[in-house]
């Protein structure tokens, strides 16, 4: 399945309660979909369904929390 470009999904600024990635050790607002960076140095990884390199505190219309119960997903 090919993925979406960040226009079609919405990509911009996340705020505190959805963004893409972990931004601390015991957040629980970042997304399930997020590929960590290789370097912790980076703030751009990828996404399962998000074409192009992601920014940990952007999110978009496919945000799907990590920690959200099933029926909740």
């Amino acid at each position: 399945m090919a993925k979406a470009s960040k226009s079609e999904v919405d990509y911009s600024r996340g705020h505190a309660g959805a963004h893409c990635g972990k931004a601390l050790e015991d957040d629980k607002a970042y997304c399930r979909y997020f590929i960590p960076p290789l370097s912790p140095a980076s703030n751009l990884g990828q996404c399962e369904k998000v074409a192009g390199p992601i920014n940990k505190v952007y999110r978009c219309r496919l945000f799907a929390r990590a920690n959200a119960p099933e029926r909740d997903r």
